[in-house]
């Protein structure tokens, strides 16, 4: 490889590739290699010609923009790289790095870098630390994806430790990496490179680093390194031109911090320099980014005066200033260079490995003289260069082991002055030099060597000790909060990481180095717990209240990070005997030092037969700490004395000052004592930073160095100090001497107030639990015969005690050791069972039966909740399984051999005496100084005492007598004589175990066994006679609840039968019925009074039932009220709240967006539903005058509020958004309840059972409709209706009909067929008199009355035509209307191009109808307008009125987000729109649920679609100008049955859309007439049009694999064919086959094979979502029940396609005779004739044309694995950001486009032109969602609702860990996987509409006090 290579280098010499190279450097390439050949070659060379040449392409231009410098980097390339990599490599730069590259073995380190945001991987089964990560590429490959792993993004700094056998304990290569591990390195590889390569690598390197570390670091701003000044020959335009230009030129430039927020900085610059906002917003990212900016380029005086500027406006207030330096534009050059320099030698470093250690040979020269000026001047640089500079030491040096031994060498030597440059500094800890601290000191080779060879420990803790210093206050640290250095002392705190990752791994052989290096550390950690020894003293308060609360979180957070430190001290001292025994003595004289003569002051205590000397210490007078670190550290060394043969009194800690055991423990029992009086209300005036300090000293982040400390170090001194004198110490502390005395009662009790008393006996309480503390907790290594499993175990029983929990809470709730693990899982599968997740509960672990035993009701971790808590729910669990209810003491473990003398306490003398004074106390009914929680304490010491008595006599062990010495208090009897006693009827069933237990163990002893029969016999006695007296009791109050209840039944019988005699008419007038009144919808039981076939909705075979009344109670007054059916008076008005929404849920083509509404023509749904308005309703009802006083208190009361509190709110005022005030859904509008349409027609159907209906063919209304579009009158422009007309006027006939366009002055009129849509404007009146149809021959005419019997004979060729009316010349001028808010909108007509279109008058038609077809077929279609139960209209109170016109505003204004406007023609198609809208979602909501039509329909869900669709049908009634209807029914006409290429086409229809809008509209199609839709013909044959329409579409978008040249139907003549060839569906395939083929042709689309069988599949499956919408439209239209199987809890898509096909009047089990008529044919024809259906199919366009018309919108697929999709999205740029990686990168689960959120770089203004940014996920909500948008934050984990600009919400993502729950931030790390039905819970909350309303009420119940700025996200 060498020769190869030296042979290569030698032809690349000879033969020099010039063709690609610029000339110049050629010519400079062939000077530097002759310098170098004759050895005069130097960086001076280099930096000679980069003096000229780097100002010239990247010095910034005079007056630039400075959003967009850009410099030209092909050109940079050109002349600044390609020379020093042809020189280094001394010819193709390309071949040379890959012939190196190949030098190298396989990596078998990996040392990724991660960047900001990187997933990163830790294996909690084989890492040796939390800091031990891979990469996702290396995690992929590796088995710790099989194992229990961490997921986890980075901070950016790190790199992938795969490959490191320090990090790992097992399985350390990934199999890409192994292959690396598997090849050993033969040799250096240097040794393979010439030496003339090697050489000059070396001079380039040696040439760039001192480049990039002089300029980065460079601190003059206006000028420049004498070697690299510009000179004055230079400057001569005659020579250098472009130097010549940029002379004279200066930035400003301007720095980050994170002292300045965002929003400071960008009002800054806006001052400054003037500019927008916008580009302000774009600065601050840049300066966020990078870590500067320039925000001026121009001369010196304009920069300074900016920079003064900036200064002056941020220094306001005495802050700290933004730094903003001007600098001269050559230095900017020359930093942007060296900046580039440093990627490009990155880039290299990262190639090979010999590049490395050339690298590191020349960074380490010199001793490291780089290494350390970059460490000095770390601060001195912005982000970028420090990043830069971090980054290449870490490839560069810490690859290779060597290397990295060497930098941690130069590291550790300047880390004090390091530190100290950040405390100054203002930047973050991962962008400091400081940073790197993480990757050094958690290798235990290094960290060891540091600690042995350069005292790292005494460096880190000397320089903490500094800052501690200066906030000394008597020998003690005082830290306040509000201080000026407050933020350096947190700052420092980092120390305490490098400390903890230091101390990682304790060593397995000490040198004699190692301990001088450790114990130097210790004792200056010594110094510090001494510096926190006693800190934050507290004095009980008497008399008036604390003014002013403590400072106590700054104690508390030294403390958690100290709590890591300690620890690991412990186990390094621990694990040698030496080290051990110079680390307790040096703890000891540290002690010692600490003691004063007032710690030393000792009084005599008497006590039965005993004196003690105790220290003389008042703690309710006296100071107080709970920060006892040193004393707790004496408890966590002495644990391992043991294992070494020592104890505390053993002759190697004799040292000077040492304290006794009484002194050892004094200050951990004052902090005891002081939490006791805080339990019995003594320190009430403290305040609450007394309380908090208690929480946390109890709390599981606190407890282990704090309360297990201290419980520790007590059971020391209680082996250390006879038991009676320590009983006797712990009652003087607690102040009970006096209490102990037989005589308190008499004597001292007497002149003591009632408070001392309750304090006395709750002190009483809380030393028997603390001496209960001390001789029963066990379980823990080394004082208990236990392992860290038992602890664990112990700890998890007491916690499922509680109650069942899930993991999270579980493993929350345990204390974590050194890597943040708690062990659970180890031991968890033992101790309980686990309960999967159900719906939205979590998965949680049920205790197993066989640990309840384990319970201890006295454990020292439970706060008083949790212990209240866990005993009732063990008492109910014992009460429910027949057992004793009381929780006796469970068995502890045995002590170890240390701790053996504790269990004497159980047996002393003192201790016999406070049991019999609790005990004879509680049988004295006058004892005031005793509880029944004292007696339930001692019954658990004596049932301690009781087990330990057992295992002694097990063991054969004579040294534990608990019952001998207890004769001597007669004990037996004291507790005999409770029983039955009224004080103890809480604990009886306690007092009996311990009895019995007593009884027990006594016969253990033979000698003492007839005393224990003797007890049997009295308890025995005692629980029958208890036992028979309550039976007693029972049986007595049973038999008078029995006499009780018979007369109370025997009153009630009375009271009916009188009932029924007084009101005997009534009962038998009274039919019998099952449904209640008050159910607006038909139930189920409905259906048993007809057989399914007779339900039938529309058509002449309509079977209406007669409605009920509805009745409603008002949910504000609670009153109820009917909503009547005949003139709909009955009853107050009454209204359900309603939110209307502008949706594109259900979009069938994302491309295409609703970009103009204020535009907009509603005049149908588009196909492909692109746009559509939803309404919803929660459906509690409100009489309208409550709603609207409640709605008016709501806006004010809102109006009050200042305008920044209402960011908070979960609805916005501004658009008339409310809650509900019953179930704070939110509301926008209200929405009437009005009767139903066919209750006339029901009553007409009642009285006549068999009426004579005159149907009409669907031919001949055909041409009816066809003739109204024939005789339709359009103004096109110039003029337009009078408003104040009346068509009473112009209904005359003209014996000459005229077509085409008329002109009359000014006015174009157009007759018959027109192909554009358009609208009328005038007033009409309803009502439906005889019509009157006028003729006028000549100059006169004559009156002919057309009433039932139309005319007989018809005069004239084609008969009489009826002649448009004649409009007034009114020019077409634009109007505008004044909204609400003040804002202007165009009357709608003046903006409609396609003009106002007039229907004909009624007689017309039937006139021209009669002529063409038949008298009796224009008196059935007249008959279809004038049937009395259409026109019969309801009279509506004033206050209804003016709730309708309320309602169809609101939804034109809130479904087109435009300004009011209530006279808008737009207002009645909106109505319709979303009334066709909302049942569309409905229809797809039950089928994405698999759900039969009405199955499973909420009462919510039914109320608000009869509400709407009964709205809408009486939408006429509200509309201020019918002509509105009138126009938009003939316009909606013409599209359906003539079209034109103006119009859409046939596959541009919703067609059910259409079906809505007619069949509501069409019966007030004429002037004169106001109808309302029932379900006549009429809308029987639009269905059939409308179905027609949408078979079409199926057809024209049907596709198949092959395509055929020639049109063809392939049928296969199979055997199952032929037999059923005379089948129903056989024919309607033939027929639908062959309609196919008819289709297409007339589109002139492609042929395709088509198998008829298939395709009638494909056709039902296809129709049934617009039979499903017809069928429920109908359904609540004409209230008339539905089948069974529409509502079958089995959902069978066939059967109800022909249900439905049976409902609607369709023909049964055919669909060919539904269409069969000619005049549908012609249809057909028109709309597939159509010049853009062929296109639209198979154009360019036709990406945009629906072709799967029964999908369902899903939300996107998401991987199952989280770890896959973070992956995916780690490497996402920023769109604004020129490639960099966005910080949040959020995916719309609507369309999965990734966003960058939360960021200032993607802001985008909006609306255009109002000055206010948006963040990009509302941005793009407005166009994805119509303003509501759901989205997942990829990185932390989370769903993110955004519901227009204000409002917005987090909730659980669809990712869930093996134990059902989410991990929101990542912050447990445990592996997650999509949970289906999670995200199908989403998928229902979007297809469903609420989001809105999700937002609202997370909203409403998280309310907090810093409100989130949705739109900034």
């Amino acid at each position: 490889m060498q020769r190869d290579l030296l042979w290569y280098l030698a032809s690349k010499r000879l033969r020099p590739d010039h063709d690609m190279m610029d000339p110049t450097v050629v010519d400079l390439v062939e000077r530097w290699n002759a310098l170098h050949k004759e050895g005069r070659f130097s960086a001076l060379n280099v930096r000679e010609y980069w003096r000229i040449k780097v100002p010239e392409i990247y010095s910034p231009q005079l007056n630039c923009n400075c959003l967009r410098i850009t410099f030209d980097e092909e050109l940079a390339q050109k002349l600044l790289f390609d020379p020093l990599e042809r020189f280094m490599c001394g010819g193709d730069p390309a071949q040379v790095f890959q012939m190196v590259k190949q030098l190298d073995t396989p990596p078998s380190l990996c040392g990724r870098v991660f960047k900001n945001g990187d997933p990163t991987y830790g294996c909690r089964d084989c890492g040796m630390d939390p800091t031990c990560v891979l990469c996702a590429e290396c995690f992929k490959n590796s088995a710790h994806s099989k194992h229990r792993y961490k997921i986890s993004t980075s901070s950016g700094g790190g790199y992938c430790d795969c490959g490191d056998k320090e990090a790992w304990k097992s399985d350390v290569f990934c199999d890409i990496h192994v292959k690396g591990q598997m090849v050993q390195q033969s040799q250096n590889p240097l040794e393979k490179l010439p030496p003339d390569l090697t050489e000059r690598i070396h001079l380039i390197f040696e040439c760039i680093l001192p480049y990039a570390k002089e300029l980065l670091t460079y601190e003059v701003v206006l000028s420049i390194p004498k070697d690299l000044e510009i000179r004055e020959s230079d400057r001569e335009p005659t020579n250098l031109s472009s130097l010549y230009d940029i002379r004279d030129t200066y930035v400003t430039m301007l720095y980050n911090d994170e002292t300045h927020t965002y929003d400071q900085v960008i009002s800054t610059l806006e001052r400054a320099i003037e500019c927008t906002h916008k580009d302000a917003v774009a600065f601050a990212t840049s300066i966020d980014r990078e870590g500067r900016c320039i925000v001026r380029c121009s001369s010196f005086q304009q920069c300074s005066q900016t920079k003064s500027l900036m200064e002056k406006q941020t220094s306001r207030g005495g802050g700290r200033p933004l730094k903003v330096q001007v600098m001269d534009t050559y230095i900017i050059a020359h930093q942007i260079f060296a900046s580039r320099l440093l990627t490009w030698l990155h880039n290299i470093l990262e190639s090979a490995q010999a590049f490395r250690l050339i690298f590191s040979d020349i960074v380490n020269k010199d001793g490291g003289s780089i290494v350390e000026n970059i460490i000095w001047t770390d601060t001195n640089m912005w982000k970028t260069a420090r990043v830069q500079w971090h980054r290449l030491f870490i490839s560069g040096m810490l690859m290779d082991q060597e290397s990295k031994k060497l930098f941690a060498r130069t590291f550790t030597k300047h880390y004090s002055k390091m530190m100290k440059d950040f405390i100054l500094d203002d930047h973050d800890h991962s962008v400091s030099v400081a940073s790197l601290g993480v990757q050094l000191f958690t290798m235990p080779t290094i960290a060891h060597m540091l600690v042995a060879e350069e005292d790292v420990l005494a460096r880190l803790l000397n320089t903490f000790l500094s800052e501690c210093d200066k906030k000394l206050r008597d020998n003690k640290l005082a830290l306040e909060h509000r201080s000026s250095n407050t933020s350096s002392f947190r700052r420092i705190q980092y120390i305490l990481y490098d400390l903890k990752y230091l101390l990682g791994v304790k060593p397995e052989i000490w040198t004699d180095d190692l301990r001088r290096g450790f114990l130097h550390g210790y004792s200056l950690l010594l110094r510090l717990l001494g510096m926190m020894q006693g800190m934050d003293p507290m004095v009980r308060q008497v008399g008036t209240h604390m003014e002013y609360e403590p400072e106590w979180e700054s104690a508390f957070n030294l403390h958690i990070k100290l709590a890591a430190v300690i620890p690991l001290v412990i186990e390094w001292a621990a694990s040698d005997r030496i080290v051990l025994i110079k680390a307790y003595r040096l703890l000891m004289k540290s002690l010692g030092e600490l003691g004063t003569e007032a710690t030393r002051r000792r009084y005599v205590r008497e006590l039965l037969d005993y004196s003690v000397s105790c220290i003389e210490y008042d703690v309710s007078s006296a100071p107080v700490s709970i920060h006892l670190p040193l004393s707790r550290l004496v408890a966590g060394l002495t644990l391992h004395l043991d294992r070494y043969g020592l104890n505390y009194n053993s002759p190697e800690f004799l040292v000077k000052g040492k304290p006794s055991p009484e002194e050892l423990m004094e200050p951990v029992l004052r902090t005891q004592v002081m939490i006791a009086q805080v339990h019995a209300g003594m320190w009430r005036r403290n305040g609450f930073s007394l309380i908090n300090q208690i929480y946390f000293y109890h709390n599981v982040r606190c407890r282990q160095e704090m309360l297990d400390r201290d419980v520790m170090l007590l059971q020391i001194a209680a082996t250390l100090i006879d038991s009676n004198e320590f009983l006797v110490h712990l009652l003087n502390r607690f102040n009970l001497m006096n209490w102990a005395r037989d005589d308190y009662e008499i004597i001292y009790l007497r002149g003591n107030d009632e408070d001392n008393m309750r304090q006395t006996v709750v002190l009483v309480e809380e030393y028997l639990q603390l001496v209960m503390t001390v001789v029963a907790e066990r379980y823990t290594p080394g004082i208990g015969q236990v392992e860290e499993e038992d602890r664990i175990k112990k700890e998890i029983i007491q916690l499922l005690c509680i109650e069942p929990m899930p993991h999270s809470v579980l493993n929350k709730a345990l204390p974590e050791g050194t890597n943040h693990e708690t062990g659970m899982e180890k031991v968890i599968d033992e101790v309980a069972d686990f309960k999967k997740s159900s719906g939205a509960t979590k998965g949680y672990f049920d205790l197993k039966k066989a640990y309840y035993s384990h319970y201890n009701l006295f454990f020292y971790h439970y706060t008083r909740e949790e212990q209240s808590k866990s005993e009732v729910g063990q008492r109910a669990r014992k009460k429910a399984a027949g057992e004793e209810e009381c929780c006796p003491p469970p068995v502890p473990p045995p002590f170890t051999v240390p701790f053996t003398m504790i269990v004497n306490i159980l047996q002393c003398d003192v201790f016999l005496h406070i049991i019999k004074t609790v005990l004879k106390r509680m049988s004295e009914t006058k004892a005031q100084s005793v509880s029944e929680s004292q007696l339930q304490k001692v019954l658990h010491l004596i049932g301690y005492a009781l087990h330990e008595e057992e295992r002694y006599h097990r063991n054969s062990d004579p040294y534990f007598h608990f019952t001998r010495r207890a004769q001597k208090i007669n004990l037996l009897a004291l507790l005999e004589g409770l029983v039955g006693h009224h004080r103890t009827s809480t604990h009886k069933d306690l007092l009996a175990w311990t009895i019995r237990k007593y009884r027990v163990v006594l016969n253990l002893s033979s000698d003492i066994s007839k005393p224990a029969h003797e007890t049997e016999a009295v308890l025995a006695s005692t629980s029958s006679s208890e036992a028979s007296a309550a039976s007693a009791e029972k049986k007595r109050r049973a038999v008078i609840a029995t006499q009780r209840k018979a007369r109370i039944m025997a009153k009630m019988a009375s009271m009916q039968q009188n009932f029924i005699k007084t009101n005997e008419t009534f009962f038998q007038e009274t039919p019998s019925t099952e449904q209640p009144v008050d159910i607006p919808e038909s139930t189920p039981m409905d259906l048993t009074e007809r057989l399914p076939e007779d339900m039938i909705a529309i058509g002449p075979r309509q079977t209406l039932a007669q409605p009920l009344d509805v009745t409603y109670t008002c949910i504000l007054c609670h009153q109820e009220d009917a909503v009547g059916q005949g003139d709909g008076t009955t009853g107050r008005p009454m209204v359900l709240g309603g939110l209307i929404q502008r949706s594109t849920v259900l979009s069938r083509n994302r491309t295409c967006h609703l970009e103009q509404p204020e535009n907009h023509d509603p005049l149908l749904l588009p196909a492909d539903l692109h746009w559509g308005v939803h309404t919803s309703s929660c459906g509690h009802a409100m009489h309208a005058q409550c709603w609207q006083k409640y709605f008016d208190d709501v806006v004010t009361k809102e109006r009050r509020r200042p305008y920044r509190f209402r960011q908070n709110l979960s609805f916005d005022i501004e658009k008339s958004e409310y809650l509900c005030p019953l179930c704070e859904s939110l509301c926008n509008t209200a929405l009437p309840l009005l009767p139903g349409v066919t209750y006339t027609a029901a009553t007409i159907q009642s009285q006549n059972p068999a009426p004579t209906k005159s149907t009409i063919p669907i031919a001949e209304w055909l041409k009816g409709l066809h003739t109204i579009l024939k005789y339709k009158t359009v103004v096109m422009s110039g003029v337009r209706p009078d408003e104040e007309g009346s068509h009473q006027d112009d209904v005359q006939i003209d014996q000459t009909p005229q077509r085409g366009a008329v002109p009359t002055s000014g006015v174009v009129v157009a007759h018959g067929t027109v192909s554009l849509p358009a609208t009328a404007n005038s007033m009409g009146t309803g009502g439906s008199a005889p019509i009157l149809v006028v003729g006028v021959t000549g100059g006169g005419g004559a009156s002919i009355n057309v009433g039932p019997s139309l005319l007989r004979q018809v005069q004239g060729e084609g008969g009489l035509r009826g002649r448009p009316p004649r409009w007034p010349r009114l020019p077409l001028n634009k109007k505008h209307k004044k909204g609400v808010d003040g804002k202007e909108e165009e009357e709608d007509y003046s903006s409609c191009a396609e003009g106002i279109w007039t229907p004909p008058t009624l007689p017309t038609v039937a006139v021209d109808l009669m002529s063409v077809s038949s008298p009796e077929a224009a008196e059935a279609f007249t008959d279809l307008f004038n049937n009395p139960a259409a026109t019969t209209m309801p009279t509506f109170p004033s206050q209804t009125s003016d709730m309708m016109s309320s309602f169809a505003h609101a939804v034109y204004m809130h479904g087109l987000g435009v300004n009011p406007n209530f006279s808008s023609r737009r207002i009645p198609l909106m109505v319709w729109d979303t009334a066709a809208y909302t049942i569309h979602t409905l229809e797809e909501t039950q089928r994405n649920a698999s759900r039969a039509l009405l199955t499973s329909l909420s009462s919510r869900q039914r109320d608000c679609l009869a509400a709407l669709v009964k709205f809408a049908a009486h939408v006429p009634l509200c509309v201020k100008k019918k002509q509105n209807i009138e126009g938009a029914v003939v316009r909606l006409l013409s599209v359906l049955l003539e079209g034109g290429e103006t119009t859409p086409c046939v596959l541009e229809w919703d067609a059910f859309s259409i079906l809505v809008t007619l069949s509501l509209g069409l019966p007030s199609v004429f002037p004169n007439i106001q109808g309302l839709a029932i379900g006549s013909v009429q809308d029987l044959h639009l269905l059939q049009v409308c179905f027609l329409a949408h078979l079409v579409q199926l057809l024209l978008t049907y596709e198949e694999q092959s395509t055929c040249t020639e049109m063809k139907v392939v049928d296969k003549t199979s055997e199952t064919n032929q037999e059923s060839s005379s089948s129903t569906g056989n024919g309607d395939a033939a027929w639908l086959a062959s309609l196919l083929v008819h289709c297409r042709t007339l589109a002139n689309l492609p042929a395709v094979n088509v198998e008829p069988q298939n395709l009638l599949d494909y056709v039902k499956e296809s129709c049934l979502p617009f039979l499903r919408c017809c069928g429920l439209f109908f359904h609540f239209l004409t209230e008339v029940p539905a089948p069974e199987e529409l509502q079958s809890s089995v959902w069978v898509p066939e059967s109800e396609f022909y249900c439905l096909l049976r409902y609607l009047g369709l023909a049964v089990n055919h669909l060919k005779p539904t269409f069969s008529d000619p005049g549908l044919l012609e249809l057909v024809n028109r709309w597939c004739s159509d010049s853009r259906v062929g296109p639209l199919v198979t154009g360019a366009g036709s990406e945009g044309c629906v072709r799967s018309w029964t999908r369902i919108n899903q939300l996107v697929s998401l991987p199952h694995d989280y770890s896959e999709l973070i992956n995916t999205v780690s490497q996402f740029p920023c769109p604004a950001s020129s490639g960099d990686d966005s910080r949040t990168p959020t995916m719309c689960l609507v369309c999965g486009k990734m966003l960058c959120s939360q960021s200032y770089c993607c802001q985008t203004e909006f609306p255009e032109g109002s000055h206010q940014m948006v963040g990009a996920c509302t941005y793009h909500a407005h166009h994805c969602g119509a303003g509501t948008g759901i989205f997942l934050r990829v990185r932390e984990c989370k769903i993110l609702l955004l519901s227009g600009r204000i409002k917005g919400c987090f909730v659980n993502p669809p990712y869930l860990d093996e134990y059902g729950e989410t991990d929101q931030g990542l912050k447990r790390g445990n592996p997650l996987h999509l949970d289906a039905t999670q995200y199908a819970r989403l998928h229902t909350m979007w297809l469903s509409h609420a989001i809105p309303d999700t937002i609202a009420h997370t909203m409403e119940s998280n309310s907090s006090v810093l409100a989130t700025e949705w739109q900034h996200l």
